[in-house]
């Protein structure tokens, strides 16, 4: 649960829509939200969070990689970056080392994809 975050406050990251009072969204879904996806793309991301993502990945990661869909070529760095700080790509294994919470790998990969698209512009 978020403390001392109004509902009205303005998003700063990612990691302000994960499990907010008003949200309550899954890792992957905040990051399609902060990044503007649609109901129906944020609904779908409702799955992938707890280590239900494809190949395992984390979900924060995963949400990064669908917004990153139309260029495919960048998610290889993406997930290098995102590992570096993280220990892993995968959720489970991320989770086993204890070096990032659930929220960090939020943060993390909103840090990484804001970084890569701005190489993409």
């Amino acid at each position: 649960m978020v403390r001392d975050v109004s509902v009205k406050a303005k998003s700063r990251s990612a990691a302000w829509y994960y499990h907010h009072p008003e949200y309550g969204y899954n890792c992957a879904q905040a990051m399609v939200k902060h990044f503007g996806g649609s109901p129906e793309e944020i609904l779908a991301m409702k799955k992938m969070g707890s280590g239900r993502a494809p190949e395992g990945h984390c979900g924060a990661l995963h949400g990064a990689i669908y917004l990153l869909r139309n260029h495919p070529e960048a998610s290889d760095e993406l997930i290098k970056k995102f590992s570096q700080q993280t220990g892993s790509p995968f959720c489970r294994d991320i989770r086993k080392i204890n070096k990032a919470s659930c929220r960090r790998c939020v943060e993390i990969a909103d840090e990484v994809l804001q970084k890569i698209q701005n190489t993409l512009k």
